[in-house]
C-alpha cells in the first residue's frame, strides 16, 4: 500500500486473536484466504470485525544497530533503541519485553535512558543492571519489568544485548505492556528513534548464500553411562538451524545398527531457525534401558522446497 505501511503480519487462523500488527495505526489492510474443501460449496464472509483499545503510549519507535553483514550464528553484541511518545491519558507502560525471530536466547549487557545528547557522551541514567528486574523467558526473549509505570517523558531507551542470528532477515520485536491491563500489547514500531544510528528499521540482515540449513549436529559425550550414578548419563544432541521459518518438525531418531528406531526425540518448533538441544538418556521407547553398543543418531527435517543438506547422521556408544 506503501512506504509507510508495515508488512504483513503472521497468520489469524481464528476468531478473538490478539492484534498481531503494529498499533496504533488509522487504517489496516486486511487479506483473507477463503477455504472450502466441498467441491459444490463456496466460502464467504459472513462479518469482520477489529476491537481496539486505546494504546498504552501515543506512538513507540525503534530502530537496531548493526544491520547488515551480521554473520550467522556467531554472537555479536547489538544496541536497540526505543523511543515512546506520550499523550494526555496514556496510560504507560511497566514492563518491556524483547525478543528475536530466531530460537535463540538474548543476553542483557545494558539499558540506559536519556537524551541523544547525553547517551552519545556514555551518560544517562543506568537501569540495569539496576532498577529494572529481568527474567529470561522459554522462547528466548527477556522482559524487563519497571518498578513504577512510565507515564510520560521525551527520553530514548537504549538496551545493549548480545545473540545470534540464524535468518536471512531476523527481525527484532519489543512490546510494551502494562501489567494491571493483562492482554494489552503495544509493539514498537520501526523508525526514527535515535539520532545516534540510522536504521530505521528492526530487521537484522545476514548472508545466508553459502551456509547449510543444517549445521554443528555434535553429540555429546560420544560414549555414555547411563546406569544412574550421575555421571554421563545422558546424551546431548545440538543442532543449528539456519533460514527457515515457520512451524517446523525436528526429527531426532536413535537407530540400532541394523536401522531399527529405538527412540524418537523429534519435536515440533515455532521457530526452528536457531540452537537446539535433544536428550536422551539411554531408555528406548518402552523406558527399558537399551543394551550396550553402536547407536546412530539421525537428524532431519523437511522443506517446501526439498533443499539438500537438512539431514545428518552421527554415532554414540553406550557403555557399562
Amino acid at each position: 500500500a506503501g512506504p509507510d505501511w508495515s508488512n504483513w503480519s503472521e497468520i489469524y487462523e481464528g476468531s478473538g486473536i490478539d492484534f498481531k500488527s503494529p498499533s496504533p495505526r488509522g487504517y489496516a489492510q486486511i487479506e483473507v484466504r477463503l477455504v472450502s474443501r466441498e467441491p459444490l460449496r463456496a466460502a464467504r464472509i459472513r462479518s469482520l470485525q477489529l476491537n481496539f483499545e486505546p494504546p498504552l503510549v501515543d506512538n513507540v519507535l525503534g530502530e537496531i544497530w548493526p544491520i547488515w553483514e551480521v554473520e550467522p550464528g556467531v554472537e555479536r553484541e547489538f544496541t536497540l533503541y526505543v523511543r515512546p511518545q506520550f499523550a494526555l491519558g496514556n496510560p504507560g507502560f511497566d514492563l518491556l519485553r524483547l525478543r528475536s525471530s530466531s530460537d535463540v536466547p538474548i543476553e542483557l549487557i545494558s539499558v540506559r535512558t536519556g537524551t541523544d545528547a547525553v547517551l552519545r557522551l556514555g551518560g544517562g541514567q543506568t537501569l540495569w543492571p539496576g532498577v529494572l528486574e529481568d527474567a529470561a523467558e522459554a522462547d528466548g526473549s527477556v522482559a524487563l519489568s519497571f518498578p513504577r509505570p512510565v507515564l510520560g517523558g521525551n527520553g530514548v531507551y537504549e538496551l545493549k544485548f548480545k545473540t545470534k542470528v540464524f535468518l536471512q532477515s531476523t527481525v527484532f520485536s519489543a512490546e510494551l505492556e502494562r501489567q494491571t491491563r493483562p492482554g494489552r500489547v503495544q509493539r514498537v514500531s520501526g523508525g526514527d528513534a535515535s539520532a545516534l544510528v540510522s536504521s530505521q528499521t528492526l530487521v537484522v540482515v545476514s548472508d545466508l548464500e553459502e551456509t547449510q540449513l543444517l549445521r554443528d549436529v555434535s553429540v555429546e559425550p560420544r560414549a555414555f553411562t547411563p546406569n544412574g550414578d550421575g555421571i554421563n548419563d545422558r546424551a546431548r544432541i545440538e543442532l543449528s538451524i539456519y533460514h527457515v521459518e515457520g512451524e517446523k518438525r525436528v526429527d531426532v531418531g536413535i537407530f540400532d545398527l541394523s536401522g531399527r528406531r529405538v527412540r524418537d526425540l523429534s519435536a515440533r518448533r515455532l521457530r526452528p531457525s536457531g540452537e537446539h538441544a535433544f536428550l536422551w538418556d539411554g531408555r528406548n521407547e518402552d523406558g527399558i534401558l537399551v543394551p550396550p553398543g553402536i547407536y546412530a543418531v539421525r537428524v532431519r527435517f523437511s522443506t517446501d522446497s526439498a533443499a539438500e543438506g537438512t539431514q545428518v547422521m552421527r554415532l554414540v556408544h553406550v557403555v557399562y
